[in-house]
C-alpha cells in the first residue's frame, strides 16, 4: 500500500540540523518555522497508515529503506502529518516521533516545495 504526500512549504529554519520535520496545515508559525508542511492526497485512508521497519519512503524518485519507526509515529501521521525523519545511522536512544532512514545524514537537497513523499508500506 502507498501514500502520498506533497510538500507545500519550507520553514526558513527548517534544514539547520539535518533533521527534517513534517507536519500538515495546522502547525503554529513557531513550528512552521522550523518544519516542513506536508499534504497526504489521499487522506480518507490514512486510518489505515502503518509505516514499520522494512518499508520504504521515496521523494521524489529517490528511496530510502526504513530502518527504525517510533512507536508514536503512525498516530501522529495519521492526525496531524506529523513525523521527524532522519538519515544514517541511529545516534543515540531513538525517539518516538521519529522514522530512521538509511542513506547519508544531509538531504535537504531532496526536500522541495512541490516535491512528493510517498510512503511505500509492505
Amino acid at each position: 500500500m502507498e501514500f502520498t504526500a506533497v510538500i507545500k512549504s519550507i520553514g526558513a529554519k527548517a534544514f539547520e540540523k539535518h533533521v527534517y520535520i513534517l507536519f500538515d496545515e495546522s502547525i503554529t508559525a513557531d513550528i512552521a518555522e522550523v518544519s516542513i508542511q506536508q499534504e497526504f492526497k489521499d487522506k480518507e485512508n490514512l486510518a489505515q497508515f502503518d509505516i514499520k521497519a522494512g518499508d520504504a519512503i521515496e521523494i521524489d524518485g529517490q528511496s530510502f529503506n526504513v530502518q527504525q519507526v517510533g512507536r508514536l509515529v503512525n498516530d501522529n501521521l495519521k492526525d496531524i502529518a506529523h513525523a521527524v525523519v532522519m538519515f544514517g545511522p541511529i545516534e543515540g536512544e531513538p525517539m518516538e516521533n521519529t522514522i530512521y532512514l538509511d542513506g547519508d545524514k544531509n538531504q535537504d537537497h531532496l526536500f522541495k516545495s512541490g516535491s512528493t513523499i510517498t510512503y511505500k508500506l509492505k
